[in-house]
Protein backbone atom coordinates (compact mmCIF):
# COMPACT_ATOMS: atom_id res chain seq x y z
CA UNK A 1 0.00 0.00 0.00
CA UNK A 2 2.96 2.65 0.58
CA UNK A 3 4.17 1.88 -2.51
CA UNK A 4 1.17 2.52 -4.77
CA UNK A 5 0.16 5.77 -2.45
CA UNK A 6 3.95 7.09 -3.39
CA UNK A 7 3.56 6.24 -6.82
CA UNK A 8 0.21 8.03 -6.87
CA UNK A 9 1.72 10.89 -5.15
CA UNK A 10 4.76 11.01 -7.73
CA UNK A 11 2.06 11.03 -10.14
CA UNK A 12 0.18 13.60 -8.61
CA UNK A 13 2.84 16.00 -8.25
CA UNK A 14 4.28 15.40 -12.11
CA UNK A 15 0.76 16.23 -13.12
CA UNK A 16 0.68 19.30 -11.10
CA UNK A 17 4.03 20.55 -12.83
CA UNK A 18 2.96 19.87 -16.24
CA UNK A 19 -0.19 21.60 -15.77
CA UNK A 20 1.76 24.77 -14.28
CA UNK A 21 3.85 24.63 -17.25
CA UNK A 22 1.42 24.85 -19.38
CA UNK A 23 -0.29 28.03 -17.95
CA UNK A 24 2.87 30.26 -17.40
CA UNK A 25 3.61 29.72 -21.21
CA UNK A 26 0.13 30.35 -22.17
CA UNK A 27 0.79 33.71 -19.47
CA UNK A 28 3.86 34.52 -20.41
CA UNK A 29 3.32 37.75 -22.38
CA UNK A 30 6.48 37.47 -24.92
CA UNK A 31 4.76 34.11 -25.70
CA UNK A 32 1.75 35.72 -26.66
CA UNK A 33 3.55 38.56 -28.12
CA UNK A 34 5.15 35.42 -30.67
CA UNK A 35 1.83 34.08 -31.29
CA UNK A 36 -0.33 37.31 -32.23
CA UNK A 37 2.96 39.66 -33.89
CA UNK A 38 1.09 41.08 -36.69
CA UNK A 39 0.55 44.03 -38.92
CA UNK A 40 -1.64 46.26 -40.60
CA UNK A 41 -1.55 47.77 -44.09
CA UNK A 42 -4.05 50.78 -44.42
CA UNK A 43 -4.87 52.24 -47.60
CA UNK A 44 -4.84 55.95 -48.29
CA UNK A 45 -6.17 57.55 -51.68
CA UNK A 46 -4.01 60.70 -51.66
CA UNK A 47 -5.38 63.42 -53.98
CA UNK A 48 -8.44 61.22 -54.59
CA UNK A 49 -9.68 61.64 -50.93
CA UNK A 50 -12.93 63.14 -51.43
CA UNK A 51 -13.58 62.25 -54.83
CA UNK A 52 -16.28 60.41 -54.33
CA UNK A 53 -14.62 56.96 -54.22
CA UNK A 54 -13.75 54.36 -51.39
CA UNK A 55 -9.86 53.12 -50.14
CA UNK A 56 -9.56 49.36 -50.54
CA UNK A 57 -10.00 47.61 -46.95
CA UNK A 58 -7.06 47.36 -44.75
CA UNK A 59 -5.42 44.14 -44.80
CA UNK A 60 -3.29 42.57 -42.08
CA UNK A 61 -1.10 39.50 -41.90
CA UNK A 62 1.80 37.88 -39.40
CA UNK A 63 4.75 39.07 -39.22
CA UNK A 64 6.53 38.01 -42.60
CA UNK A 65 4.00 37.55 -44.75
CA UNK A 66 3.00 40.14 -47.92
CA UNK A 67 0.08 41.43 -49.25
CA UNK A 68 -1.06 41.74 -52.65
CA UNK A 69 -1.40 45.46 -53.09
CA UNK A 70 -4.75 46.76 -54.72
CA UNK A 71 -6.24 48.68 -57.42
CA UNK A 72 -8.41 51.53 -56.92
CA UNK A 73 -10.36 53.37 -59.95
CA UNK A 74 -10.58 57.42 -60.14
CA UNK A 75 -12.51 58.82 -63.23
CA UNK A 76 -9.82 60.38 -65.78
CA UNK A 77 -6.82 58.76 -63.57
CA UNK A 78 -4.61 56.07 -63.89
CA UNK A 79 -3.57 54.45 -60.36
CA UNK A 80 0.65 54.58 -61.26
CA UNK A 81 0.97 52.35 -57.35
CA UNK A 82 1.62 53.13 -54.33
CA UNK A 83 3.84 54.91 -51.86
CA UNK A 84 5.09 54.35 -48.24
CA UNK A 85 6.64 58.12 -48.40
CA UNK A 86 10.11 56.94 -49.55
CA UNK A 87 9.28 54.02 -52.24
CA UNK A 88 6.61 53.29 -54.84
CA UNK A 89 5.47 49.98 -55.11
CA UNK A 90 3.21 48.63 -58.14
CA UNK A 91 0.23 48.00 -58.38
CA UNK A 92 -0.05 43.90 -57.90
CA UNK A 93 3.26 43.62 -56.31
CA UNK A 94 3.76 41.52 -52.77
CA UNK A 95 4.46 44.05 -50.46
CA UNK A 96 5.81 42.64 -47.26
CA UNK A 97 5.01 44.90 -44.17
CA UNK A 98 7.82 45.33 -41.29
CA UNK A 99 4.99 47.46 -38.99
CA UNK A 100 1.98 48.64 -39.12
CA UNK A 101 2.37 51.35 -42.06
CA UNK A 102 -0.03 53.21 -44.28
CA UNK A 103 0.06 53.60 -48.19
CA UNK A 104 -1.09 55.94 -49.84
CA UNK A 105 -1.52 56.19 -53.95
CA UNK A 106 -0.37 57.70 -56.56
CA UNK A 107 -1.94 59.08 -59.54
CA UNK A 108 -1.45 60.31 -62.94
CA UNK A 109 -4.08 62.37 -65.01
CA UNK A 110 -4.85 60.55 -67.74
CA UNK A 111 -6.29 63.53 -70.22
CA UNK A 112 -10.08 62.52 -69.87
CA UNK A 113 -10.93 64.86 -67.21
CA UNK A 114 -13.21 67.74 -67.74
CA UNK A 115 -12.56 69.91 -70.86
CA UNK A 116 -13.76 72.72 -68.83
CA UNK A 117 -10.39 72.46 -66.08
CA UNK A 118 -7.90 73.02 -69.62
CA UNK A 119 -8.42 74.50 -72.87
CA UNK A 120 -6.19 75.03 -75.83
CA UNK A 121 -3.57 73.32 -77.27
CA UNK A 122 -0.23 74.09 -75.76
CA UNK A 123 0.92 76.63 -78.66
CA UNK A 124 1.86 80.09 -78.61
CA UNK A 125 -0.92 81.35 -80.62
CA UNK A 126 -3.71 78.67 -78.68
CA UNK A 127 -2.09 78.04 -75.28
CA UNK A 128 -3.18 75.72 -72.86
CA UNK A 129 -5.83 77.60 -70.73
CA UNK A 130 -6.39 76.90 -67.01
CA UNK A 131 -9.87 77.59 -65.72
CA UNK A 132 -10.55 75.61 -62.29
CA UNK A 133 -8.79 74.41 -59.21
CA UNK A 134 -8.59 70.69 -60.61
CA UNK A 135 -7.39 72.39 -64.03
CA UNK A 136 -3.97 73.70 -61.62
CA UNK A 137 -3.63 70.56 -60.31
CA UNK A 138 -3.69 68.76 -63.37
CA UNK A 139 -1.36 71.21 -65.44
CA UNK A 140 1.37 70.14 -62.65
CA UNK A 141 1.07 67.08 -62.67
CA UNK A 142 1.44 66.68 -66.64
CA UNK A 143 4.41 69.32 -66.28
CA UNK A 144 5.95 66.40 -63.80
CA UNK A 145 5.54 63.72 -66.36
CA UNK A 146 7.57 63.99 -69.51
CA UNK A 147 7.49 60.14 -69.51
CA UNK A 148 4.32 59.36 -70.86
CA UNK A 149 3.28 60.19 -74.37
CA UNK A 150 0.33 62.26 -73.73
CA UNK A 151 2.14 64.89 -71.80
CA UNK A 152 5.77 64.77 -72.86
CA UNK A 153 5.85 68.18 -73.97
CA UNK A 154 3.84 69.86 -71.29
CA UNK A 155 7.10 71.07 -69.66
CA UNK A 156 7.75 73.75 -72.06
CA UNK A 157 4.16 74.48 -73.86
CA UNK A 158 2.21 77.67 -73.17
CA UNK A 159 -0.09 78.21 -70.36
CA UNK A 160 -2.76 80.71 -69.12
CA UNK A 161 -4.74 81.08 -66.18
CA UNK A 162 -8.53 81.74 -67.88
CA UNK A 163 -10.18 82.61 -64.16
CA UNK A 164 -8.97 83.67 -60.85
CA UNK A 165 -8.44 79.92 -59.28
CA UNK A 166 -8.72 79.30 -55.37
CA UNK A 167 -7.33 75.99 -54.22
CA UNK A 168 -8.77 75.63 -50.60
CA UNK A 169 -8.92 72.19 -49.76
CA UNK A 170 -7.21 70.89 -53.21
CA UNK A 171 -3.53 68.91 -52.89
CA UNK A 172 -1.02 70.56 -54.69
CA UNK A 173 2.36 68.86 -56.02
CA UNK A 174 4.66 71.89 -57.57
CA UNK A 175 4.89 72.29 -61.46
CA UNK A 176 8.41 70.88 -62.42
CA UNK A 177 10.91 69.06 -61.47
CA UNK A 178 14.70 69.06 -61.67
CA UNK A 179 15.47 65.28 -62.23
CA UNK A 180 12.66 64.24 -64.34
CA UNK A 181 12.17 60.62 -65.89
CA UNK A 182 12.09 61.10 -69.50
CA UNK A 183 11.27 57.23 -70.69
CA UNK A 184 13.28 54.12 -70.05
CA UNK A 185 16.83 52.50 -71.75
CA UNK A 186 17.33 49.57 -73.72
CA UNK A 187 18.31 47.87 -70.22
CA UNK A 188 15.09 49.16 -68.28
CA UNK A 189 16.85 52.00 -66.28
CA UNK A 190 15.11 54.70 -66.02
CA UNK A 191 16.65 58.24 -68.09
CA UNK A 192 16.89 61.12 -65.79
CA UNK A 193 16.58 64.32 -67.49
CA UNK A 194 17.56 67.91 -65.50
CA UNK A 195 13.99 69.16 -67.08
CA UNK A 196 12.54 71.80 -64.79
CA UNK A 197 9.47 73.61 -66.51
CA UNK A 198 10.39 75.56 -68.95
CA UNK A 199 7.49 77.28 -70.63
CA UNK A 200 5.23 80.36 -70.62
CA UNK A 201 2.76 81.06 -67.73
CA UNK A 202 0.77 83.91 -68.47
CA UNK A 203 -1.36 84.57 -65.19
CA UNK A 204 -3.55 86.87 -67.74
CA UNK A 205 -3.51 89.54 -64.55
CA UNK A 206 -5.82 86.82 -62.50
CA UNK A 207 -5.05 85.60 -59.20
CA UNK A 208 -4.32 82.02 -57.36
CA UNK A 209 -5.38 81.99 -53.91
CA UNK A 210 -4.97 79.82 -50.41
CA UNK A 211 -2.23 77.59 -52.26
CA UNK A 212 -1.11 75.15 -49.64
CA UNK A 213 1.79 72.49 -49.60
CA UNK A 214 2.92 70.41 -47.06
CA UNK A 215 6.36 68.19 -47.39
CA UNK A 216 8.59 66.09 -45.76
CA UNK A 217 11.85 67.25 -46.64
CA UNK A 218 14.44 63.99 -47.33
CA UNK A 219 16.46 65.42 -49.65
CA UNK A 220 17.39 68.37 -51.73
CA UNK A 221 13.36 69.99 -52.24
CA UNK A 222 11.82 72.75 -53.94
CA UNK A 223 8.26 74.10 -52.92
CA UNK A 224 6.47 76.83 -54.75
CA UNK A 225 3.78 77.05 -57.46
CA UNK A 226 6.84 76.07 -59.19
CA UNK A 227 8.90 73.75 -58.18
CA UNK A 228 12.12 74.07 -60.52
CA UNK A 229 12.12 76.02 -63.63
CA UNK A 230 14.51 76.74 -66.73
CA UNK A 231 14.66 79.53 -68.96
CA UNK A 232 10.85 79.54 -68.02
CA UNK A 233 8.44 83.26 -68.27
CA UNK A 234 6.00 83.21 -65.97
CA UNK A 235 4.35 87.04 -65.79
CA UNK A 236 1.02 88.94 -64.91
CA UNK A 237 -0.26 86.80 -61.98
CA UNK A 238 -1.18 87.58 -58.37
CA UNK A 239 -0.61 84.87 -55.35
CA UNK A 240 -2.48 85.67 -52.29
CA UNK A 241 -2.57 83.25 -48.83
CA UNK A 242 0.34 80.67 -50.29
CA UNK A 243 1.62 78.67 -47.35
CA UNK A 244 3.78 76.03 -47.32
CA UNK A 245 5.49 73.88 -44.51
CA UNK A 246 8.67 72.44 -44.47
CA UNK A 247 9.41 69.01 -42.09
CA UNK A 248 13.00 68.03 -41.60
CA UNK A 249 13.24 64.22 -42.44
CA UNK A 250 16.65 64.14 -40.42
CA UNK A 251 19.73 66.16 -38.95
CA UNK A 252 21.92 66.37 -42.24
CA UNK A 253 23.65 68.18 -44.57
CA UNK A 254 22.19 66.25 -47.58
CA UNK A 255 18.45 67.93 -46.31
CA UNK A 256 17.86 71.40 -47.93
CA UNK A 257 14.78 73.49 -49.30
CA UNK A 258 14.06 76.22 -51.97
CA UNK A 259 11.18 78.02 -51.10
CA UNK A 260 8.98 80.63 -52.72
CA UNK A 261 5.72 81.19 -53.40
CA UNK A 262 6.13 81.62 -57.28
CA UNK A 263 8.88 78.84 -57.40
CA UNK A 264 11.24 76.74 -55.12
CA UNK A 265 14.74 77.55 -57.66
CA UNK A 266 14.35 79.91 -60.65
CA UNK A 267 17.08 78.92 -63.30
CA UNK A 268 17.60 81.71 -65.57
CA UNK A 269 13.61 82.18 -65.99
CA UNK A 270 12.02 85.53 -66.36
CA UNK A 271 9.41 86.81 -63.79
CA UNK A 272 7.23 89.99 -64.61
CA UNK A 273 4.43 91.25 -63.20
CA UNK A 274 4.16 89.25 -60.92
CA UNK A 275 2.80 90.00 -56.53
CA UNK A 276 2.70 87.08 -54.44
CA UNK A 277 2.22 87.03 -49.75
CA UNK A 278 3.66 83.86 -48.67
CA UNK A 279 3.61 82.53 -45.17
CA UNK A 280 6.39 79.86 -44.76
CA UNK A 281 6.12 77.28 -41.48
CA UNK A 282 9.76 75.64 -41.05
CA UNK A 283 10.46 72.33 -38.63
CA UNK A 284 14.16 72.40 -39.46
CA UNK A 285 17.39 71.33 -37.76
CA UNK A 286 20.69 72.77 -37.52
CA UNK A 287 22.59 71.29 -39.99
CA UNK A 288 19.87 71.56 -42.70
CA UNK A 289 19.70 74.24 -45.64
CA UNK A 290 17.03 76.18 -46.79
CA UNK A 291 16.88 79.47 -48.98
CA UNK A 292 13.48 81.48 -49.00
CA UNK A 293 11.82 84.39 -50.63
CA UNK A 294 8.84 85.80 -51.20
CA UNK A 295 9.03 85.50 -55.16
CA UNK A 296 11.36 82.06 -55.30
CA UNK A 297 13.66 80.21 -52.71
CA UNK A 298 16.71 80.58 -55.51
CA UNK A 299 17.31 83.48 -58.72
CA UNK A 300 19.96 82.12 -59.97
CA UNK A 301 21.88 83.38 -63.94
CA UNK A 302 24.53 81.43 -65.68
CA UNK A 303 27.17 82.76 -67.63
CA UNK A 304 26.30 84.27 -70.63
CA UNK A 305 22.16 83.29 -69.58
CA UNK A 306 20.47 86.29 -66.97
CA UNK A 307 17.75 85.57 -64.71
CA UNK A 308 15.10 88.28 -65.21
CA UNK A 309 12.53 90.06 -62.88
CA UNK A 310 10.73 93.22 -63.19
CA UNK A 311 7.86 95.05 -61.51
CA UNK A 312 7.59 92.77 -58.72
CA UNK A 313 6.12 92.90 -55.50
CA UNK A 314 5.81 90.23 -52.23
CA UNK A 315 4.94 89.81 -48.73
CA UNK A 316 6.89 87.19 -46.53
CA UNK A 317 6.34 85.73 -43.42
CA UNK A 318 8.72 82.84 -41.66
CA UNK A 319 7.68 80.92 -38.50
CA UNK A 320 9.72 78.17 -36.93
CA UNK A 321 7.45 75.57 -35.79
CA UNK A 322 8.11 72.97 -32.80
CA UNK A 323 8.34 69.22 -33.72
CA UNK A 324 5.22 67.78 -33.25
CA UNK A 325 7.15 65.15 -30.91
CA UNK A 326 8.80 67.82 -29.00
CA UNK A 327 12.17 65.64 -29.20
CA UNK A 328 14.20 68.26 -31.31
CA UNK A 329 14.46 72.16 -31.27
CA UNK A 330 13.70 73.83 -34.78
CA UNK A 331 16.31 76.19 -35.66
CA UNK A 332 17.12 77.77 -38.99
CA UNK A 333 20.73 78.42 -38.49
CA UNK A 334 21.90 77.53 -41.87
CA UNK A 335 19.43 79.31 -44.11
CA UNK A 336 19.17 82.33 -46.48
CA UNK A 337 16.38 84.21 -46.25
CA UNK A 338 15.26 87.06 -48.34
CA UNK A 339 11.59 89.29 -48.93
CA UNK A 340 12.06 88.71 -53.24
CA UNK A 341 14.68 85.88 -53.49
CA UNK A 342 16.68 84.02 -50.38
CA UNK A 343 19.44 83.66 -52.44
CA UNK A 344 20.73 85.52 -55.70
CA UNK A 345 23.78 83.12 -57.86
Amino acid sequence: MKTRRFSFLVISVLAVVLVATLVFAACDPKHRDQEAEKYTVTFDLGEATGGGISPPEPKTVEKGQSVELPSATWEGHTLLGWSDGEQQYNVGASYTPQKDVKLTAVWQDDGTADTDDITGSGTKDAPYVINTPNGLKTFADNVNHPDVEATKDWYKAYFELGADIDMTGVKYTPAGSRAAKTGTDEGGKDVIEVLGFQGNFDGNGHTISNLTLEQNARGEEYFGLFGYTLQAYIHDLKLTNVTIRAISGADSAEISAYIGAVAGYLHISQVDCVEAELNVKMQWLSSNTAAIGGIAGMFHSDSGFIAYAENIKSKLDVEIEDFESGSSVSVLDTSYIGGMFGEVY
